[in-house]
């Protein structure tokens, strides 16, 4: 079996590349930080109210 170079590689190929696009990543977040029980209760209850807000609980 021969091959037709012209439909091989960049000659065989009808696709042209016109534009590039990279999406934006943006990662909003709040960090909690733990010193006793008290901001312990206060950390997990934020985490509570955020994953229903987000429909994950």
């Amino acid at each position: 079996m021969e091959l037709n170079e012209s439909k091989l590689g960049l000659k065989g190929s009808p696709t042209r590349v016109v534009k590039i696009a990279y999406s934006k990543v943006v990662r909003k977040g709040t960090i909690l930080k733990v010193n006793d029980e008290e901001t312990l209760n206060e950390a997990v209850s934020q985490m509570i109210k955020f994953m229903r807000k987000k429909e994950l609980i």
